[in-house]
């Protein structure tokens, strides 16, 4: 099994065109979390899994999640996972 160390991952989202790391302001990573929502309709994540899938601290993640719930653009289910909010309703 291979294993990834954090400067790795860092380096790997900086590859992908990514943020990374403490550095990254909200500003950068709210456009990013908007982007993966609207390419993929339908799309459920919870915290822990948005955590993995942007490489996000905790506290980072929190603030992103909190930012775009109160923007109406995130939801949280009943099932306490977080979708795009639908527009059409």
């Amino acid at each position: 099994m291979r294993t990834t160390s954090k400067w790795q991952c860092e380096m790997d989202a900086k590859d992908r065109g990514r943020p990374s790391g403490r550095d990254a302001s909200m500003t950068e990573w709210l456009p990013l979390v908007r982007a993966e929502f609207n390419e993929m309709p339908g799309m459920h994540l919870t915290r822990r899994q948005m955590q993995r899938l942007f490489g996000l601290t905790q506290e980072t993640c929190d603030a992103v999640v909190e930012a775009l719930v109160q923007d109406h653009f995130l939801r949280r289910t009943a099932n306490d996972e977080l979708a795009k909010v639908d527009r059409a309703r």
